[in-house]
């Protein structure tokens, strides 16, 4: 099953790297955008949820994934 909903705790560990990284702020109402964004990314790199997704790219764990979610 894929899952498509970010957690809220995710979004927000999403939102405080998107700052540090590229300084583009995320309001609490923006889930949506960052769903739309990601999930082609999801498929792109071969994962199911999105919430594995943003776990990847906020810990750096693969370089051009992080860089691809930046972009």
């Amino acid at each position: 099953m894929t899952q498509r909903e970010v957690s809220p705790s995710n979004y927000t560990k999403f939102c405080v790297f998107l700052k540090a990284q590229s300084g583009i702020i995320l309001g609490d109402a923006k889930q949506y955008l960052v769903r739309s964004r990601m999930v082609p990314l999801m498929h792109q790199f071969g994962l199911n949820d999105i919430n594995v997704l943003i776990e990847k790219i906020v810990s750096r764990a693969d370089t051009h994934l992080t860089s691809k979610a930046i972009e």
